[in-house]
């Protein structure tokens, strides 16, 4: 499933004005809270499963982070394949959905470092969920990675954000960390702007090359998510999957 915000029935103008501009944290609090979650996938996502050895080379009981995680199924199944998984969540709505779905029990502890913070910790430490902006942790905080699994991360951030988060999942990453991303590639003759918004090779290229060897692993066509976006005038729509490979510091 993609995400499209566009699914609930709102009240005039509520959200409107954040539309194809920098969604506010109280706005993605709405959009789960009114069940408008399009993006969300009831099911672990066949290219984190395909492509797991990839992103953990080979490795059991890494550290990987999910960045604006939500509810996803991807956070248990990670757990069961022996990692320690720190999630970060904005909407509180989303991580209560994801411990209520898998019926998890969990404690919640606040954040020393990060004023109003929540940590929601599960599966004897080896989940986390962080309740909190995402821009507001860093290595000091949260510390350091092997891997990241952005599904749905980059593609929902405003564009001019794009270039600090590129910065701070490679600060949160170890010099030998991995990032796999599925990013969206999308045409329109309308005036849709995002989220999602469309994020092309040249684009992945500019922000993460500095940082990371880039390699696209495939670029898949999505029908269904084409049809769903049919009315805002997409005429294509695309989900390709890149693997980064943090770059050596000289």
């Amino acid at each position: 499933q993609i995400m499209d915000t566009r699914q609930a029935s709102r009240k005039p103008g509520e959200l409107a004005e954040h539309i194809g501009d920098s969604m506010s944290a109280s706005d993605w609090s709405w959009l789960w809270e009114n069940d408008a979650v399009g993006w969300h996938c009831n099911f672990v996502h066949p290219t984190l499963q395909k492509h797991i050895a990839d992103l953990t080379q080979g490795k059991s009981g890494c550290r990987i982070l999910m960045p604006l995680c939500g509810a996803s199924h991807d956070l248990k199944w990670l757990v069961d394949q022996g990692h320690q998984v720190v999630g970060v969540e904005v909407a509180e709505q989303g991580i209560l959905q994801f411990f209520t779905q898998f019926g998890l029990k969990y404690d919640v502890t606040s954040s020393k470092d990060i004023a109003d913070a929540k940590i929601y910790s599960a599966c004897d430490g080896r989940l986390q969920i962080w309740q909190c902006d995402l821009f507001a942790v860093s290595r000091d905080t949260i510390g350091t990675f092997d891997s990241t699994w952005d599904r749905g991360s980059l593609v929902a951030i405003s564009p001019h954000l794009r270039q600090r988060y590129c910065e701070l999942i490679s600060s949160l990453l170890n010099s030998t960390g991995r990032m796999l991303l599925e990013a969206v590639s999308h045409k329109e003759t309308g005036s849709f702007h995002g989220p999602p918004f469309s994020v092309e090779e040249e684009d992945v290229t500019k922000l993460l090359g500095p940082f990371f060897h880039c390699k696209l692993l495939h670029r898949r066509a999505s029908p269904s998510a084409l049809e769903r976006f049919r009315q805002a005038g997409f005429t294509e729509f695309y989900l390709p999957a890149y693997l980064f490979c943090k770059k050596e510091i000289e």
